[in-house]
């Protein structure tokens, strides 16, 4: 399929606060539906685990894909005021899986070529790893905040795995450095609120409680993630092309 075009306009701002108080709230309003999404996603990826038994990192990434996919039809709905269906999320995401995949593999390539690209100079002039594992984290992270809008490009457009990932590499122009506090926000603050409570717990001894609290908990930093790249989307169509959710059609 050839590119498509698109007509984007000068580079208004994201607004972080926004994004992240759409996230929690449209989680709220449909905590056992995200939680649900999760969950099968997470079942797929233990059958396809059997695939890719030596390639956990792959599998990791490709259960987030495939998590962000089926988020993006139910933050749609939610941002439309209609109701979550969990099976035309989970459908719909099915129904990309191939592209998905492919967008996956590209990804991937890119980062690990990055990755190598920033370590081996540092490697050289012999760069400790406390400063030089950072680094190239944060690049991992840049690139992974610039990219992953290609998964609701999938979705939403039904455009190819190259032009989604041109399509989200443009999307996020201008407003690059809010999607990456976004996404970071997204992480960072609830797996803390998760680790002060396995903390709390586990000093007054309850240390299986804690366990078992972690382990349920855990799964929310990741929904919010899908979530919050959802809604970054659909934000970023808003203020660059004037396109309200109510008029995206899944294509």
């Amino acid at each position: 399929m050839n590119d498509l075009q698109f007509n984007i306009n000068s580079n208004p701002g994201l607004n972080p606060k926004s994004v992240i108080e759409k996230t929690i709230n449209i989680f709220k309003s449909n905590p056992f539906i995200f939680a649900g999404l999760a969950l099968s996603v997470a079942v797929l990826g233990i059958i396809m685990s059997i695939f890719l038994r030596q390639s956990v990192f792959v599998l990791i990434f490709a259960i987030m894909f495939m998590a962000i996919a089926a988020s993006t039809y139910a933050v749609h709905a939610s941002l439309t005021g209609k109701e979550v269906s969990y099976k035309e999320a989970f459908a719909g995401m099915s129904n990309h899986f191939g592209q998905l995949m492919v967008t996956l593999v590209i990804l991937l390539v890119t980062i690990i070529v990055l990755i190598v690209i920033i370590a081996l100079p540092l490697n050289i002039i012999r760069i400790p790893e406390s400063i030089s594992i950072p680094i190239v984290g944060i690049v991992v992270m840049g690139v992974f905040s610039v990219l992953m809008l290609s998964v609701p490009v999938i979705v939403v457009e039904k455009i190819n795995a190259i032009s989604a990932l041109k399509r989200s590499f443009k999307l996020t122009e201008g407003n690059r450095l809010s999607v990456f506090i976004i996404m970071l926000l997204a992480v960072i603050i609830p797996s803390f609120i998760i680790y002060l409570i396995s903390a709390i717990l586990g000093m007054i001894g309850l240390y299986m409680l804690a366990m078992f609290v972690t382990l349920i908990l855990s799964i929310v930093p990741q929904i919010l993630l899908c979530i919050s790249i959802s809604i970054i989307y659909f934000d970023l169509r808003k203020l660059k092309e004037n396109v309200d959710p109510e008029n995206i059609t899944f294509k």
